[in-house]
This record gives structure tokens, C-alpha cells and sequence, in this order.
């Protein structure tokens, strides 16, 4: 684990966690997927607000949130982790719902199945309501315009791509 200059705010039982949290879902994941390489990635804790950012071998998150250990924390960390496979390796890296919408999937699997994520947490997001968005309503998930709308400030399409594409995957 790396902690950039910016990220030296993170309580260091948080730290201790993520490193835990971290350890179990690459020894779990590595045991399924094969280990990416023969040296461990690096997990980078970095300024991004947008949740995590992926690597061949290494990836940043989000500064750990607090009371939020059972939730997106973990499931971010195992999200990028698959990435490592999922979107790098295998498949096109270029079909977002496949990359982000399997990968999601995967990481509230993977995060549940090592109890990293509550239940209830991860029910309400593959069982989310997603009719009131407007981006699931106006594009398929293979629709190319996606793509350069994944983050957009307009057509922003990110619920369709992360949460219908694990809902599809799970389907």
C-alpha cells in the first residue's frame, strides 16, 4: 500500500483495515483468476473522487470513508482488483458496461462473499430501481454513444454502465 502526500488524513485503523480488507480479496481472487503477476500489485491511496481508477498492477482509490467499512470501500477495493483481469486482460476494455457493469458485479461478489459488505448494502445496489434514470431509458447498454457519456455532465451514463451492467451480469 501507498499513501500519496494528500492521503496522510487516513486514520491508520482505517489503513490497518484496507490492508486486511485488501489481502482477503486478493488471496480469494488470485485463487480463482490465477495471480496477475508474480509480484503483488500495488494499491495506491490517492485524490480521486471518482471512487477508483484501474491498473495492469497497480490502482488508486478513494481515501477510505468512515463508517463506511462495510460498504463501498471494500467493493471499490475488489472492483479494482478484478479490473487487473476483467477490462485489461479479457474482453474488450472498450465496452464499458462489460468492463465496469461484470467487474461490479464481481466486486460486490467477491466483497460479500469474504463478509467485507453487508448484506443490505449489497442488495440495494443489484436490486436498485434504476426506471426513474434517464439513461436507462435512452440507451442500450451496448449503444456506442455510452462510451463518451460514461462520465459525461450531460446523458451522464454511469448508473446505466456500473448499476444495470451488474444487474445484467448477475441476471
Amino acid at each position: 500500500f501507498v499513501t500519496l502526500a494528500e492521503s496522510n488524513q487516513i486514520d491508520p485503523l482505517l489503513l490497518n483495515e484496507a490492508v486486511r480488507s485488501c489481502q482477503i480479496l486478493l488471496e480469494d481472487i488470485t485463487s480463482i483468476f490465477e495471480p496477475i503477476t508474480a509480484t503483488p500489485p500495488s494499491v495506491i491511496f490517492g485524490i480521486n473522487n471518482a471512487g477508483g481508477l484501474e491498473g495492469m498492477y497497480a490502482f488508486s482509490i478513494i481515501n477510505p470513508f468512515e463508517n463506511d467499512i462495510k460498504g463501498w470501500f471494500p467493493m471499490i477495493l475488489a472492483h479494482e482488483t478484478i479490473h487487473a483481469w476483467i477490462g485489461l486482460r479479457v474482453g474488450d476494455y472498450e465496452d464499458p458496461w462489460w468492463k465496469e457493469g461484470t467487474t461490479s458485479y464481481l466486486g460486490y461478489l467477491f466483497a460479500l462473499r469474504n463478509n467485507l459488505c453487508s448484506d443490505y448494502f449489497i442488495t440495494n445496489k443489484l436490486l436498485a430501481d434504476l426506471s426513474g434514470d434517464p439513461s436507462v431509458h435512452k440507451y442500450a447498454l451496448a449503444d456506442p454513444e455510452v462510451r463518451k457519456r460514461i462520465y459525461a455532465d450531460v446523458d451522464n451514463c454511469e448508473s446505466l454502465v456500473y448499476d444495470k451492467g451488474a444487474q445484467v451480469t448477475m441476471l
